[in-house]
């Protein structure tokens, strides 16, 4: 922890064009707002072009000058064969055929696999390969996609 902080700190003084302007610390509504280097973001925050549009307000009371850079964020496909569900705290369910999500990078998140009546969770594949129950973690540091099947339970009857 401490050295990602390190690491944070560190890359917020190197992106800084003012001594007395930091990346997401002053509001905007035009670039002539922001330091020179800098540009006005869609999110109202001045940072340069590389993180403009990514910062956000931190702390429940945030206002100018509490704000910090985003995490950056990678694309989660969900492909589902069958009938069933997959979950991810905090993100979202996916019960369509297909889903996307965006997820933190390098963020470990947990999917759960549930199948509908008369269906069972059969397998993981693509990002999840090789996880033999209906859990699956990852930690996505680039766009990833997961697969997941589901087969019908046979009736004996």
């Amino acid at each position: 922890m401490v050295i990602l902080r390190t690491l944070l700190f560190a890359y917020l003084a190197t992106a800084c064009y003012s001594p007395e302007l930091a990346d997401c610390t002053v509001t905007c509504s035009q670039a002539a707002d922001c330091a020179p280097g800098q540009v006005c973001g869609a999110d109202g925050f001045c940072a340069i072009e590389e993180v403009a549009g990514r910062c956000v307000a931190s702390g429940p009371d945030a206002g100018v000058g509490d704000a910090m850079i985003d995490a950056p964020v990678v694309t989660l496909s969900v492909r589902i064969d069958g009938h069933g569900v997959v979950s991810i705290p905090n993100v979202g369910d996916c019960g369509q055929p297909e889903c996307a999500f965006d997820v933190e990078q390098a963020t470990p998140i947990t999917l759960s696999a549930t199948p509908k009546n008369q269906w069972r969770f059969a397998r993981w594949s693509e990002a999840c390969a090789g996880q033999a129950t209906s859990t699956c973690a990852i930690a996505p540091a680039m766009n990833a996609s997961v697969h997941v099947q589901f087969e019908k339970v046979d009736d004996l009857f």
